[in-house]
């Protein structure tokens, strides 16, 4: 693995890593967030928030940026505490970890420790509690792949049964029959289109990985559900949210109670690869 700090156009000052398959920039001027994943010298296929794109941000200085960001479920005013601080990192041999400032807001300190290997990321999400009144949430690793491309989220099988199986949350913006989506006994695919309705649904045990297809190179996130726990926004261990600019592919971890001093973890990995569909003549 080699790192060193290079400038993005978007980003600016960011610590680029890469292993001789997959590269990543890491902005280090704001975060706690990763800007960009790829093979060497191709796309990104994490969204980026344009300079001058006035969606997703607050007045009070909150914006998207884009790429991987750690947040805590459920969503509430507080999560959309301005993250605009410089971010510390720490080479410690073959893992970087990353460590935002203390979110005021929360009373939480947010970290990202993660390693590469071949064409997978192995990330370690980390919050501690630093005040005194207990945390109660969940860790919500949220990842914000750029539009365009196919989220394929598998869901578990059986014959027989009397219990239901599936439970599915539902925002109130979305719609059911929205074109986008494809509901599969097995399986719900969803397809980035440039709609201006957004949509955004939850499942409470998917299989994993859960991944997504764009220009020819399939993004996995694998993590670890679970089914003995409780979890937030009606039980739900994964969401994903589209709109026209962006699908959000987002795991969480369940919930947890931290004193004062305590912390708790969530794990995901990443894994790119080619796509084996064959172009059409």
């Amino acid at each position: 693995m080699n790192a060193c700090i290079k400038n993005h156009s978007t980003y600016g000052r960011c610590l680029y890593v890469e292993n001789g398959s997959i590269e990543l920039y890491i902005p280090l001027d704001f975060g706690i967030r990763i800007g960009h994943l790829s093979f060497i010298g191709e796309k990104n296929l994490f969204f980026v928030q344009p300079r001058d794109m006035q969606l997703f941000m607050t007045e009070k200085g909150w914006k998207i940026y884009g790429g991987h960001r750690l947040w805590v479920a459920p969503e509430s005013e507080k999560v959309y505490s301005p993250d605009n601080e410089p971010v510390d990192y720490q080479i410690l041999g073959k893992t970087i970890v990353l460590t935002q400032k203390e979110d005021i807001e929360l009373g939480l300190i947010k970290s990202i420790s993660l390693k590469l290997q071949g064409n997978r990321v192995y990330l370690t999400h980390k919050i501690t509690n630093v005040k005194k009144e207990p945390f109660v949430g969940s860790l919500w690793a949220i990842t914000v792949m750029d539009k365009g491309g196919i989220e394929y989220i598998k869901l578990n099988r059986r014959d027989g049964g009397f219990d239901a199986l599936h439970s599915i949350a539902l925002w109130d913006y979305t719609n059911l029959g929205d074109e986008r989506a494809s509901y599969e006994r097995d399986s719900i695919t969803l397809k980035s289109l440039d709609l201006d309705a957004k949509y955004k649904i939850g499942v409470r045990h998917p299989v994993t990985p859960i991944s997504y297809e764009l220009d020819g190179v399939i993004f996995k996130k694998y993590y670890q559900v679970q089914k003995d726990k409780s979890y937030p926004d009606s039980g739900v261990s994964y969401e994903t949210f589209m709109s026209k600019f962006m699908t959000e592919m987002e795991s969480l971890s369940p919930l947890v109670s931290l004193g004062e001093g305590e912390s708790a973890e969530h794990e995901e990995i990443w894994e790119l690869e080619r796509s084996q569909k064959k172009e059409k003549v």
